[in-house]
């Protein structure tokens, strides 16, 4: 069973904090602070915190800009005595999601803590299907902007393009915005273009495609559970480039009387080129070396299944930080799992399994491109290590701030 979403509260009078408590409970996991030092010490930055504007200690609104300073996308709410509309408005300003009265509506004021939780609900999977949803753990800028755009998707009308290099579990995000669209009580049917003959490609899909298309307007009588509610295409990179522009070309004007209420998701290896005037959305899923933040908790989900694990090895640490992993998530997955624990309790990965792949991938590179990639790398791990202060990245690597500005932007750093 999933845990529930925690809520940290900072509140110094006893009885608000027992109201609280109380009334969130039965939904959310929920732990009581009354300081400052020991709420910013132990506040969850994946769930929700909420925040008295009145503390006696230091008014709320510090306490919100300090907690802002160490997990930026905190979801916080902020509770005060005061009427003021400019400390409403301030408040809003520096990213409280909701500022309350006090006394408060208690039944106003869960429902609206319900409805902040249910956006990270979307991507709660069912028990049974959570395997495989591990690549999605952290709090890295990059997942975040991942989640907002998979929730855009869930709220629009259009079909979409999935972008995801090889080694990434594009099915993950395609059952979620299943699962969380309008279309969940209707069956989600996959099509993978790889596994049809070559002999009858065309023929054999467009039938397919017309068949579950049609089932979505099928008779009154029909089971609404048989209906086709979401339709996943992949492997198109494995046919005819003309056949894929005529497949992207026909959902593209298909008719509201003909699969119109049917959102379609096209999950493409990033490298493959998209037809200019696309009316898709597009959602870019990134690879793991642009969110190295993440690689540890995403290491510890894909360990959990190792019973018996209790550490992992220093050296192990350094590699797979550095690491870029060009198999994506799918090769950290491999990596954890087939690596056997040194001495029943160890995690110590023999660096010498990463040879053919290092080798590999070198060779698909030019000498210039690979410079330019081990300096945009270098430059980004220098970046990390001073919290993005380019001035403080210059003095580091001994080159004036213009300069490394430049070399940022060239790179697309």
């Amino acid at each position: 069973m999933r845990d529930r979403i925690k809520v940290s509260i900072i509140e110094d009078d006893p009885k608000i904090t027992a109201q609280l408590v109380e009334a969130l409970k039965d939904k959310f996991k929920v732990e009581t602070f009354e300081k400052k030092d020991e709420f910013l010490k132990a506040a969850d930055p994946s769930g929700i915190v909420i925040i008295d504007f009145d503390l006696k200690e230091i008014d709320g609104l510090r306490v919100f800009r300090l907690l802002k300073e160490q997990s930026p996308k905190i979801r916080a709410v902020m509770l005060s005595s005061s009427n003021s509309i400019p400390l409403a408005v301030t408040a809003a300003k520096h990213g409280v999601l909701e500022f309350f009265r006090k006394p408060l509506i208690i039944a106003e004021f869960k429902e609206a803590l319900i409805k902040i939780a249910n956006e990270e609900e979307i991507f709660l999977l069912p028990d049974a299907e959570m395997e495989g949803t591990e690549w999605m753990r952290g709090s890295s800028k990059k997942i975040i902007e991942l989640k907002e755009s998979i929730i855009g998707c869930i709220k629009s009308h259009k079909d979409l393009i999935l972008f995801g290099e090889r080694g990434i579990d594009k099915k993950t995000v395609v059952r979620i915005i299943h699962k969380a669209g309008v279309n969940s009580a209707k069956k989600l049917i996959e099509i993978d273009l790889a596994s049809f003959s070559k002999e009858s490609l065309e023929a054999h899909f467009w039938a397919t495609l017309n068949e579950v298309l049609s089932s979505s307007e099928a008779d009154s009588i029909q089971n609404f559970a048989e209906k086709t509610g979401t339709v996943y295409i992949e492997g198109i990179e494995s046919i005819p480039k003309h056949f894929w522009l005529s497949v992207i070309d026909f959902l593209k004007n298909k008719k509201p009387s003909y699969g119109g209420g049917i959102k379609v998701i096209i999950g493409i290896v990033e490298q493959t080129e998209i037809p200019a005037g696309t009316t898709f959305d597009l959602i870019k899923i990134p690879p793991l070396r642009e969110r190295k933040e993440d690689i540890f908790e995403i290491a510890a989900a894909y360990l959990e299944g190792k019973t018996d694990f209790t550490n992992i090895s220093l050296e192990t640490l350094k590699f797979i930080s550095r690491y870029n992993f060009y198999g994506n998530y799918e090769e950290l997955y491999n990596l954890i799992s087939s690596t056997p624990l040194a001495g029943g309790k160890m995690l110590n990965i023999n660096k010498s399994m990463f040879i053919d792949s290092i080798l590999e991938n070198c060779g698909q590179k030019s000498l210039l491109a690979a410079r330019e990639q081990f300096e945009k790398e270098y430059i980004q791990t220098v970046l990390l290590k001073v919290n993005n202060e380019i001035h403080l990245a210059a003095r580091f690597l001994n080159i004036p701030k213009t300069i490394l500005e430049e070399r940022v932007q060239k790179l697309g750093i």
